[in-house]
């Protein structure tokens, strides 16, 4: 993650003007645990940031950890960066909840509790539309390999996403939705 945040502020506060405009306008899916370290706290900003100059369009964000208070927290750093109506999308399942995950309380956060808790008390990811079904609406409409997938949580919404099967947002299983329209992850 240290080595994602290093390069996305290398490209925010260093590129030249011509390698930004390279990158103009990428759609980006950002699907981060937002929990039990802090990372989120640093590259949500940065994303937001990119995306008021134009260089990024942020499709969707993801919460893919068990946490329930994940996807508020993106929530709040989205509408603290002028973006609110940005779809946010959450892990409703109890995985990961593996035993290292468990041992290492990898979906437990105090530091979301005290941001819900001042900003938003209340917010849970039950007001928040199932992360597959996001990941599915923001791919559906896209054009052939335009949308980049920014992975920096846990695989959780991703691994659920590949096994999708088709439905009435989109024909395509959801191998087959990732293989048409994402250009990287």
């Amino acid at each position: 993650m240290r080595a994602l945040v290093c390069l996305v502020a290398a490209v925010v506060f260093v590129a030249p003007t011509s390698a930004r405009q390279a990158w103009a306008q990428q759609r980006i899916i950002y699907d981060d645990d937002c929990s039990n370290d802090v990372d989120c706290v640093a590259t949500l900003p940065i994303l937001h940031q990119l995306a008021d100059r134009g260089e990024v369009q942020i499709l969707a964000m993801v919460a893919d950890s068990a946490n329930p208070l994940s996807a508020p927290v993106m929530s709040l750093f989205a509408k603290d960066g002028g973006h609110p109506q940005t779809p946010i999308g959450a892990n409703l399942t109890n995985e990961p909840a593996n035993v290292l995950c468990v041992k290492n309380g990898c979906n437990q956060s105090k530091w979301t509790e005290g941001l819900v808790r001042r900003f938003d008390s209340g917010d849970t990811r039950a007001h928040y539309p199932d992360c597959v079904a996001e990941y599915r609406k923001a791919l559906a409409g896209q054009p052939e390999h335009s949308v980049d997938i920014v992975e920096t949580g846990f695989a959780t919404c991703l691994v659920r996403l590949l096994a999708s099967p088709p439905d009435t947002t989109s024909r395509l299983s959801g191998a087959a939705l990732v293989k048409r329209t994402v250009k990287l992850l």
